[in-house]
């Protein structure tokens, strides 16, 4: 999501009033995938897009050496399944779109806490803080990918 540096040019405003409107209609359609209500009467391949689409929500691929992991679903009910990965000028913040009971927040909301990562993102680069680029390691080779992640993991715990 690109953004101007400045939080009050009307390019910010429409890179965040956008995407949080288009947000909740994403989560509105995935709650009604993975909840299969009122589905009509479906064809083959629907029924096979159907069920692809529930397996692919809240799912991540790991790297590692020779392969890749699939992780866990999140409990329903964690912040973690709440929520989406928001990447600004390589700053990764987590940005809550669901509320507790497993509903889609408003787009208001979601364009609130945007907002905060934006006014928090300006914070850090008007103080001279960079982020580490770890974004690039996707574009790696998986194997490297996986090295250089374990060792990112690893330096985190210790």
């Amino acid at each position: 999501m690109p953004l101007s540096t400045k939080t009050s040019s009307p390019s910010t405003f429409l890179c965040l009033h956008q995407p949080a409107a288009v947000r909740r209609e994403v989560a509105k359609f995935v709650d009604g995938i993975i909840r299969s209500e009122d589905l009509p009467e479906l064809t083959k391949s629907q029924i096979w897009l159907n069920d692809s689409n529930r397996k692919m929500w809240n799912i991540a691929r790991v790297p590692y050496p020779h392969c890749d992991v699939l992780t866990e679903k999140p409990d329903p009910s964690s912040q973690d399944a709440r929520s989406i990965v928001v990447l600004i000028h390589d700053f990764f913040y987590a940005v809550e779109v669901y509320d507790e009971s497993c509903k889609p927040h408003s787009p208001g909301v979601i364009e609130r806490r945007l907002w905060s990562c934006v006014r928090d993102v300006e914070k850090k680069l008007a103080s001279g803080k960079q982020a580490r680029s770890v974004g690039i390691l996707t574009t790696d080779h998986r194997d490297r990918w996986a090295e250089v992640r374990f060792l990112l993991c690893d330096r985190m715990i210790h």
